[in-house]
């Protein structure tokens, strides 16, 4: 990602300046070498920009591959993108790579513009993780629901209460891998059920630092 005078942004430490773009007095995360900078607001576009060109060019039929290829990405990071903006696109492009039916372009620019209306934190706050609300987004755009429809609306319901039911089961502090995991799980499972699409799932060891990790009481530690 290149900044207006045409050197590379690089993540840097959050820190409070001016930011070139739109001026604001925020947090910025990305800076070049001639000291300007950009706040998360500002990248967002490039980030999501940068988001539907891997999936769109991704072949895999596992969300958990598609989702780390997007996390080892230089521009995305597991701290630079909130994960419940990314899960969604992930499990869409291996629903497609599956024969799923689906526009892709269109639906990957829906579900993060769903995601994105998530607020961050909400797991604790709200009792409500973003993995599984991106979850939902995702099936809920892949079988068309919306409020007044009597089609698939409760298996929107039933896959995000699964996911968080799952999620409550093994308890805080809170890990954005973990989520990710069972969100991805539940997900692929009812699109098996509901559409009769089989997606692939390789479960993930976890090889995130996190430093409030839970060891054991965590499904997938032991995997690690």
């Amino acid at each position: 990602m290149r900044c207006e005078c045409g050197e590379e942004l690089k993540r840097i430490e959050s820190t409070m300046h001016d930011c070139t773009v739109c001026g604001k007095y925020t947090n910025v995360a990305y800076a070049c070498t001639n000291g300007h900078s950009m706040c998360a607001e500002c990248v967002e576009p490039h980030i999501r920009a940068r988001v539907k060109e891997i999936c769109e060019a991704s072949e895999s039929k596992d969300p958990r591959s598609i989702l780390d290829s997007l996390l080892s990405d230089d521009l995305i990071s597991e701290r630079a993108l909130r994960y419940h903006l990314i899960i969604g696109p992930a499990l869409v492009a291996a629903y497609r790579n599956s024969g799923g039916d689906v526009d892709l372009d269109k639906a990957l620019d829906e579900i993060m513009r769903r995601g994105s209306m998530i607020p961050a934190k909400a797991c604790g706050h709200a009792g409500n993780c973003g993995s599984a609300t991106s979850a939902g987004i995702f099936f809920s755009v892949i079988a068309d629901t919306h409020p007044l429809k009597e089609e698939n609306w409760g298996e929107v319901h039933r896959l995000t209460g699964k996911c968080l039911m799952d999620l409550g089961s093994i308890g805080g502090p809170r890990c954005c891998n973990r989520g990710a995991n069972i969100a991805m799980r539940n997900a692929v499972d009812a699109v098996k059920d509901v559409m009769g699409i089989e997606m692939e799932l390789n479960d993930a060891g976890c090889h995130f630092k996190n430093d409030v990790c839970i060891g054991d009481r965590c499904p997938f530690h032991s995997k690690s």
